[in-house]
């Protein structure tokens, strides 16, 4: 039984994905797709789902979620083999078939193991959360949730957009769908049908940008951002001298640059691994000879101090970084300073009860999070700052990472304060330039180092 009334756009699109086999549900971010999917769930009856989204939004959204708005039994299905089965095993034993249902809850990598066991459960529906996840067609991650697919009659997903750069993202994530009904089942006779290349790039042929979206229209159902009220956004940038030293390093890697653009055939990852040199060192630190990490100094992290000081100790802040380094700095820098600090990067065990402690305790007033690691499935709307100290050069990254502390329940603030620092002349400031318009990034950065 469902315990929370759903809004307006919640029932909508409930009615609208009941009758189908297979529905993507497209929602703005922070307008409650887990309330929404747990409604389906109610209205269906199914007895056994299975959601499988990251480990972050497992442990941060769906558990809370779950207890929050409904009295569903649940399990998280963890592990290594042997302790997977014993949970699933252990759930179907606390489950009464046909009373209850039962939400068996599996991180994206972690249903290879166990497909076979999932399959045999028979299960009504899987829901596939934060679907962008298996966006490449290569990968085995979407290999193995195309063979899920096969095995359960229900199939849905949730996203706040389903390609976040390129439009040939859907193809996987709608083939997890209609098992191949739509797009086919060859992912290169997809691009033949619909895509040219242009510059190394994919892009739709004349007319096949809405084609796509007549195809899939049928089955999809969205609700824009503006369907919430939000606190308006106030963005803040900070834009800062290079110290002498990371001009010296950031002039002889541009000199690197010129010399990669000079090929003939540019490798699209050499660039890539280039600009997060460029970006380290931005940032304060290096890698030297051996693989030590050396820190350097950078106006940032006074920067930030000074910020820190101007929003006052009273309010929470949530700090955006992208590298491990400088997760570990800053929280050195801040703990010395007196903050309360938590951090979530990729070596979090349980992101759940750090979101928890930093929505409620009054010790810990600085949440400093990756940007790989944080940027979606957890929300921390009582935070009313956010600081980049680095940006990514992933749209979708920075995008989901502003949705965390502006989206239902951000509303009790008056607005929304985001803080961008970077260097000035220098890749971070290109990088931050290019999210904010929706440029090209490889041709800006072609530009920016001739």
């Amino acid at each position: 039984m469902i315990k929370t009334v759903p809004m307006k756009h919640q029932r909508e699109m409930v009615l609208f994905a009941s009758p189908l086999d297979y529905c993507a549900l497209i929602a703005g971010y922070g307008c409650g797709k887990t309330l929404t999917a747990l409604w389906l769930i109610e209205k269906m009856k199914w007895n056994i789902v299975i959601i499988v989204s990251t480990k972050t939004a497992l442990e941060s959204t769906w558990e809370d979620e779950i207890k929050k708005h409904s009295n569903f039994l649940y399990a998280h299905v963890v592990g290594d083999l042997r302790q997977k089965i014993y949970i699933i095993r252990a759930a179907l034993s606390r489950h009464r078939s046909g009373s209850q249902t039962l939400i068996l809850l599996v991180n994206f990598d972690g249903v290879k193991n166990i497909l076979d066991s999932l399959a045999a459960l028979k299960p009504d529906a899987v829901i596939a959360d934060e679907s962008l996840q298996f966006k490449n067609p290569d990968t085995l991650r979407s290999k193995v949730m195309w063979a899920l697919s096969r095995a359960v009659p229900k199939r849905f997903l949730l996203a706040g957009n389903i390609f976040s750069e390129s439009l040939t993202e859907i193809y996987s994530q709608v083939k997890y769908l209609d098992r191949g009904g739509t797009f086919g089942n060859s992912y290169k006779q997809f691009l033949k049908d619909y895509f040219e290349k242009k510059k190394n790039k994919y892009v739709p042929k004349k007319g096949m940008t809405q084609k796509i979206f007549n195809l899939i229209k049928p089955f999809t159902t969205s609700v824009p951002e503006n369907v919430i009220q939000r606190p308006p956004a106030i963005p803040k940038k900070i834009g800062l001298h290079p110290t002498a030293q990371q001009r010296d390093l950031l002039d002889k890697l541009k000199n690197d640059f010129n010399l990669e653009l000079g090929k003939v055939h540019v490798d699209i990852t050499s660039i890539y691994a280039l600009v997060g040199k460029c970006q380290q060192i931005c940032d304060g630190f290096i890698t030297d000879n051996k693989g030590n990490i050396v820190y350097i100094e950078t106006p940032k992290d006074e920067a930030l101090i000074d910020e820190l000081e101007e929003i006052g100790r009273h309010e929470k802040v949530i700090i955006w970084a992208y590298h491990k380094p400088v997760i570990k700095k800053l929280y050195r820098i801040l703990t010395k300073l007196g903050y309360g600090v938590l951090v979530i990067n990729g070596e979090t065990k349980d992101s759940g009860v750090l979101v928890r402690q930093f929505q409620n305790s009054n010790r810990y007033n600085i949440f400093l999070l990756s940007l790989k690691k944080a940027n979606s499935s957890i929300t921390v709307t009582n935070s009313r700052c956010a600081l980049y100290y680095s940006q990514s050069w992933s749209f979708n990254e920075m995008d989901n990472s502003h949705a965390r502390n502006r989206r239902i329940g951000s509303e009790k603030h008056d607005s929304i304060m985001y803080g961008y620092f970077y260097l000035k002349d220098t890749v971070s400031e290109q990088i931050y330039n290019c999210w904010i318009t929706k440029g090209d990034l490889v041709k800006t950065l072609r530009k920016y180092f001739k």
